[in-house]
């Protein structure tokens, strides 16, 4: 299992290990879905203009997700409330990856994963 719950990497950085995964019967996952209620989500990988992976004060913007860096220099810790303050290729929801075996505990990782939550909620960047 690999759980990341920070940014710094783009689309093309998951699409590769994502179908390997699951031509394999593996996921990957967005954390914060299955973090609310166990669903699988996928990155969407269509090309467009806007990310459509975005869910509003959400995300930190950071200098890697901003579609500005000025303007990410120019704020810390702010939540982005609006989906044209960040790159539409940015991975924002941070992931959860399981092989084949994992996906049967899926339930052992939630628990786990909500306990931790408790303590250290995710930052997603």
């Amino acid at each position: 299992a690999y759980i990341r719950d920070t940014g710094g990497f783009a689309k093309w950085d998951t699409s590769g290990p994502q179908a390997v995964l699951e031509a394999y019967g593996g996921t990957m996952s967005k954390l914060p879905k299955f973090l609310s209620d166990q669903q699988l989500t996928s990155y969407t990988y269509l090309k467009t203009k806007q990310n459509l992976d975005f869910e509003p004060d959400t995300v930190t913007l950071t200098l890697s997700n901003a579609k500005d860096k000025k303007v990410a220099r120019l704020v810390r810790d702010v939540l982005a409330s609006e989906v044209d303050l960040v790159k539409e290729y940015a991975c924002l929801c941070g992931l959860l990856a399981l092989d084949k075996e994992n996906t049967a505990l899926l339930s052992k990782f939630h628990d786990a994963m909500i306990k931790v939550q408790a303590v250290h909620p995710p930052t997603y960047t």
